[in-house]
């Protein structure tokens, strides 16, 4: 019974912290820790798709738009070389 309680405060107090969060809280914790000069984004898939951008709720939408796409080669599961 102990290490039961144990698990549901290990995981029901993180989550009544963050519904109970101000979004002022919210904002300064964002504003620390999050840089969008150094964000990156990962897409995955077919790199002519990628390139194209586009997506049926967002058409306009394009990678480059956010700035340059560096395209990394996948390695052989095999072999590992690229």
């Amino acid at each position: 019974m102990r290490r039961r309680a144990r698990l549901v405060r290990l995981f029901v107090t993180p989550a009544a912290l963050i519904v109970a969060s101000l979004p002022a809280d919210v904002q300064r914790v964002a504003r620390k820790y999050l840089h969008p000069d150094r964000l990156m984004i990962l897409a995955v898939g077919d790199t002519k798709a990628v390139r194209a951008g586009g997506h049926d709720k967002a058409p306009e939408l394009r990678f480059d738009a956010f700035g340059p796409v560096t395209e990394l080669p996948l390695r052989d599961p095999d072999t590992l070389r690229r």
